[in-house]
């Protein structure tokens, strides 16, 4: 089935309007992007008791990963367009994060915290904490 080329239109609209999130470094949350190891207090969370989470390619890698309570857990930017690791809840927020720049927090609390990147809302991973 071939689409009209209408929706083509639109569709290459929605991806273009999607991907100007990936400029600018519009940090409001007081936070600043580091290639260092900053730590925010956050929850953490162990799915593949690993404590670092690459950004690339659009994803989370890994996406979901399970830590102990009180482990850092560092995320790191290998995409050229700017990302984010942004707590659901708000609990924590790496800020943005340029090519290169990383951000570690720490979840004491265990649980499971859910997170985006706040310019690509598709992007989603899943920090499991345990006591």
């Amino acid at each position: 089935m071939r689409l009209p080329r209408a929706a083509l239109a639109a569709s290459a609209a929605a991806l273009a309007i999607a991907l100007t999130g990936c400029g600018g470094d519009d940090d409001d949350d007081g936070m600043s992007s580091s290639s260092g190891s900053d730590s925010t207090s956050a929850p953490k969370a162990s799915g593949k008791s690993t404590d670092k989470i690459s950004i690339k390619d659009f994803l989370y890698e890994p996406a979901d990963v399970s830590v102990s309570a009180g482990t850092e857990v560092t995320f790191t930017n290998e995409d050229s367009a700017n990302h984010t690791a942004t707590g659901n809840d708000g609990g924590f927020d790496t800020g943005t994060l340029g090519k290169g720049d990383s951000k570690a927090i720490t979840i004491d609390e265990p649980g499971t915290y859910a997170y985006i990147c706040s310019f690509h809302a598709f992007m989603k991973g899943q920090i499991t904490v345990e006591g």
